[in-house]
């Protein structure tokens, strides 16, 4: 059976592990950049200019193009993603020390003034031990499932920017076969 100081203990370390959490996706906003920067790259240096006047007039220009503007649609949403997830949010925190201390004295006053423990002082001190563990443990409770929430929601937006630049390789995979396709049959402006 859990008592009173495990339970807040058990709170504590699930508070910290959603600090924890926020810290680990931060360290992966990196690899997202540079791989969307890359992608990017790749997809600029892949399309050629000099072939838009044949848009309408050649089936494979047109798919070329077509796929040049689907990848840059995905990186810019794979982009957009990321900067939703990176936004600052809000986060709980634990109220200062100052202010559980204030809270601490202020209960142990109302405790002896209720008249409890006049016989015996130690069960005031430990009344004001208790009520602090479970006003902690519910802080604790709110500010985690709080944390949680805006952690998933940081973690769905980078997932959804993972998504697009997965999404974004496949199609300038399929650019650079038609990018080659149109070297080899050497296509050009009449």
């Amino acid at each position: 059976m859990l008592d009173n100081e495990k339970v807040c203990d058990l709170f504590y370390r699930e508070y910290r592990a959603q600090h924890e959490a926020t810290d680990a996706i931060y360290t992966k906003y990196q690899f997202a950049v540079a791989t969307i920067a890359l992608i990017g790259g790749i997809v600029g240096a892949l399309s050629r200019r000099d072939l838009l006047p044949l848009f309408w007039l050649r089936i494979d220009v047109c798919v070329y193009y077509i796929l040049v503007f689907v990848s840059m649609a995905f990186i810019g949403c794979a982009s957009v993603c990321l900067v939703i997830s990176i936004t600052p949010r809000k986060f709980q925190q634990l109220d200062g020390l100052q202010k559980w201390q204030k809270w601490r004295s202020d209960y142990k006053d109302d405790v002896i003034a209720s008249g409890y423990g006049s016989q015996e002082p130690h069960l005031v001190d430990d009344a004001v031990a208790h009520a602090t563990c479970e006003q902690a443990t519910a802080r604790l409770a709110e500010a985690t499932d709080w944390n949680a929430t805006k952690n998933n929601i940081k973690l769905r937006w980078f997932n959804m920017c993972f998504y697009f630049t997965v999404g974004a390789i496949g199609v300038v995979a399929a650019q650079a076969v038609m990018h080659t396709i149109l070297l080899l049959n050497e296509v050009k402006l009449p």
